[in-house]
Parts: structure tokens; C-alpha cells; sequence
């Protein structure tokens, strides 16, 4: 009974740190955390041009391979969707990253914005699982569940460095590739939810280790530069005292 209690109480709290760093990286709260998250929103939006220009495209050829399955007015309207939230994602982008997001507000305003976006578009896309999900077609199910989970693990890559954005996009794309096989009722549908839910838990633990790994490596070029900035005031205060010793000489030599 103790060892579930000490299990529970670990699983709590370590439920309990990953809220707060989630909630951190769109609500920081000191000037420190405020230049931690801009930097993770820059890095989480390092291929970001790539995307808006090339998922329009996967969108349009997922449409195609559904042809058969679904009717053509719902391709189309899906496909739109997709090209719209896209180029609105990277027009509002661009504007956010030229302004300028100083002190502890500014990173907040750019970090909602930014998750809000992100979040916009990972619904979108991941309505495939709604808008082109064909009753009763096995096939139609595993090719979507496919181009999810490979969707996902792209995302989760990129987004990984800033946890509110990656929390969404582990968010919308479990949601779907979890309760849409499973509300199916076929037996392999169902096989399909479970294998997805692990898919899913599998993705979230490697988000977390690439965020650790990535914040250890700010950590320690934030100790780098702070490191060099002292050693540069040391010189510095050091050229100081030579000059004033050399000046202490001279007047002492003239004054002989």
C-alpha cells in the first residue's frame, strides 16, 4: 500500500511540474523566465515558413488520396481550411517576430499569441480525423491515423522546445487519433485507440527530454556569457588599475 502511495505521490507531482512549466512558458513571471521563453517560442518557430508553405500542399494530396471515400465539396472546404490557417499563421507570425517583445509582458503578449496560433492550426489539420474520416473503412482509418502519428512526430520535434506549444500539439492530435477509432466500435478500431494512446504517452516523455535538454543547453550558454561578461569587467577594472598605477609613476618620477 505504501509502494502505490510513494508511486501516486511521484506520478502527482511530476504531473504537477509539467503543469507549471507549461503554464510558465506562456505566463513567465521574472525577466529571466520572460528571455527564456522568447527564446523558446524563436526555436519552436525555427521551420515554421517551411511548414505554412508545404502542409497546404499535404493537404491537397491527402484530399486526392480520399476521393474515393469522400465527397468532393468536403475535400475542398477542408483543403481551403487548411490553406487559409496557414497563410494566417504566417503572415500573423512575421508580424509578432518583428515587434518587439521586451521585459516580462511583451513575452507573455508574443507566448499567447504564438500558442494560440500553433493551436488554431494543429486543430485544422488534425480535423482530417473528422472531415475525411470515412465510416467503416478500415483502410481510410489506418491511412489517417498513419498520417497523424508521422504529423505529430514532426511537430513534436519542433514544437518540443516551448511546452505550451507542444502540449497542444500533443493535445489535438491524441484527441483525435485516440477517440475517433475508439467511438468507431470495430475491434480493430479499438486496436487502433490503444496503440495510438501509447503512441501518444511515448510522444509526450520524449517532448519532455528534449525540452530538459534543450533548457540545460540555455543553461549553461547563459552561464558562458555571464561568465565572459565578468571576465570582461575583471579585465577592464584591471586595465584600470594599471593605467592608474602607470600614472601614480610617472607623477612620482616627475615630481623627482
Amino acid at each position: 500500500m505504501s509502494v502505490q502511495s510513494t508511486s501516486n505521490g511521484v506520478l502527482a507531482a511530476s504531473f504537477a511540474a509539467t503543469m507549471r512549466t507549461i503554464v510558465r512558458s506562456i505566463d513567465p513571471q521574472t525577466p529571466a523566465e520572460a528571455a527564456i521563453v522568447n527564446d523558446e517560442i524563436r526555436l519552436a518557430r525555427g521551420t515554421s515558413d517551411i511548414s505554412d508553405l508545404a502542409l497546404p500542399v499535404a493537404a491537397a494530396l491527402l484530399a486526392f488520396a480520399c476521393r474515393f471515400w469522400i465527397p468532393a465539396s468536403t475535400l475542398i472546404g477542408w483543403t481551403g481550411a487548411v490553406a487559409f490557417v496557414c497563410a494566417l499563421g504566417w503572415y500573423a507570425g512575421h508580424r509578432l517576430e518583428f515587434l518587439q517583445h521586451r521585459g516580462v509582458s511583451g513575452a507573455r503578449k508574443w507566448a499567447l499569441a504564438h500558442t494560440t496560433l500553433a493551436t488554431l492550426f494543429f486543430v485544422c489539420w488534425c480535423s482530417m480525423g473528422i472531415f475525411l474520416w470515412a465510416p467503416g473503412n478500415l483502410l481510410n482509418h489506418m491511412f489517417l491515423i498513419l498520417v497523424l502519428a508521422a504529423s505529430l512526430a514532426g511537430i513534436n520535434s519542433i514544437t518540443a522546445a516551448h511546452p505550451a506549444t507542444a502540449f497542444a500539439a500533443i493535445l489535438s492530435h491524441g484527441a483525435i487519433m485516440i477517440f475517433r477509432p475508439l467511438v468507431a466500435g470495430d475491434a480493430l478500431d479499438l486496436v487502433l485507440a490503444g496503440l495510438c494512446a501509447i503512441y501518444c504517452a511515448l510522444m509526450a516523455n520524449q517532448a519532455g527530454v528534449v525540452y530538459r535538454t534543450a533548457r540545460r543547453a540555455r543553461a549553461l550558454q547563459t552561464e558562458r556569457e555571464e561568465l565572459i561578461g565578468d571576465l570582461s569587467e575583471a579585465k577592464k577594472e584591471s586595465d584600470r588599475e594599471r593605467g592608474r598605477a602607470v600614472s601614480a609613476g610617472r607623477a612620482r618620477s616627475g615630481a623627482r
